[in-house]
Order: structure tokens, then sequence, then C-alpha cells
């Protein structure tokens, strides 16, 4: 793999990082709430920036408090999804691997819920980001496809399940390249999806198909944070 390609693939991890932490937010932004209800008699009243903080030891009670209730669906379901999206708008990774307990508890329990599966999904996706572990990868293309068996027009899902391709190392740009534009076919204003399309053709060194895709992010999000450095590449590319 070229110096330019390690690039952009590391642009295309940092990418997909905050994009899965997008995601599993736009599932339901009312579970924050639900996790403050949830954490109440733990929470310390303190501030820091402005924002209240959750200590390690507040969360590790809760998290024992699901272990010691197995069955309870509702409790599991709400915690294990409330600490993932309160992880993720921190950076924070430490309760990863008992979230993904809880939540593979509620699945088990409710094994046909789209949202559960979403981000059971979301959480390995991350974790094979942030270990560079081929493993986790696998683990969240299992919960992604399930979904998609349930809601196969679930553009944002497809859209991940491509980003396992694409993250994965060796990278699958093929089969990526497909996710991709199948997340396009449903809702061809999916910036991640083009994102990565974008950077699966970069990393083909196929700069005329990488320009095609890049041109329809612009004119989703002439904004998008992507773009200079997809110009950039792409420009690099061309003079080769």
């Amino acid at each position: 793999m070229t110096k330019n390609s390690l690039i952009i693939l590391f642009v295309a991890v940092l990418t997909s990082f905050v994009a899965g932490f997008v995601v599993a937010n736009a599932f339901n932004r009312n579970e924050l709430v639900r996790l403050e209800s949830e954490l109440t008699s733990a929470k310390n009243d303190r501030q820091k920036n402005n924002e209240e903080t959750l200590s390690n030891d507040e969360i590790k009670q809760k998290i024992t408090e699901a272990d010691n209730n197995p069955d309870n669906l509702e409790f599991q379901k709400t915690l294990g999804i409330a600490l993932y999206k309160y992880a993720n708008l921190r950076q924070d990774t430490t309760f990863f691997d008992d979230i993904a307990r809880l939540l593979i508890r509620a699945n088990k329990l409710d094994s046909g819920n789209v949202e559960l599966l979403g981000t059971l999904g979301n959480l390995f996706l991350d974790k094979g980001i942030s270990k560079a572990d081929s493993d986790n990868f696998k683990e969240s293309r299992k919960y992604y496809e399930e979904a998609l068996k349930l809601q196969p027009n679930n553009a944002q899902i497809r859209s991940n399940l491509g980003s396992t391709y694409l993250l994965q190392i060796p990278s699958d740009l093929d089969k990526a390249i497909v996710e991709f534009k199948k997340a396009i076919e449903i809702n061809k204003n999916l910036e991640q999806a083009n994102e990565g399309l974008i950077q699966s053709y970069i990393l083909q060194n196929n700069a005329e198909s990488a320009e095609v895709y890049l041109k329809k992010l612009k004119e989703i999000n002439s904004q998008n944070a992507t773009i200079q450095d997809f110009e950039t590449q792409i420009g690099k590319m061309k003079i080769k």
C-alpha cells in the first residue's frame, strides 16, 4: 500500500469512527435522557465545563446492577444503548466490553430489534477501529446483516456494513463499494456512503470514479470536512 493510500485510510478511520457515534445517537436521542434517569440515584452534583459527568464507579455500579438483573430486557437495552452513546460523546472506549455484554444480553431477549442490532454493529465497528482487529469487524458485520434482513432499505446500516469491509486489514474494496452503492441507491444524499466510495476508489487508484462521487459529495454538503483531503489525494493521483 502506498503512503498516500495509508493517509487516506487514516482519514477513513477517523471519519468512520465519528460516523459511528453519530449513527448511534441518531437512533433515539431520548436514550441519553433516560440514562440520566437511570443514574439519578448514583450521580453527584458536579459540573465540568458546564456539563454533568459520571465517575467510573457510578457507571460500574449501574453495570453491576444490570448484571444482577440479566432477564430485565428494558434495563439491559436502555442502559447499554445509553452508555454507548455516553461513551461516544466522551470519546472513551473504557466500558465497551461491558456495554457489549449488556447489548448482547438484550439482543438475546429481543432478537428482532433493529435498534439493538444496529447499535451492536456500531459498537463492534468502533472496537475494530480502535483495536485494528479483524474479528471485531466480522462481529460488526454479523449484526448489521441481521438488521438488514429486517430492514433491507436502511441506508445507514448498509453504509456502515460497507465501512467494515473498507476498514478491515486488508480492505475488501470490492465488497465495500457494493455496499456503499446500495446505500446510495436507497439514500443518494447519505454523506457517509459517498465518503466511503471516494475512499475506496482512491485506495484502488481510480481517480476518475473518486472524482464522480466527490462531485456528488460537494453537491450534498459543500462544507464536508473530508473534501479538501480528498481533493489533495485525487490531485496527486492524477499527476502520476
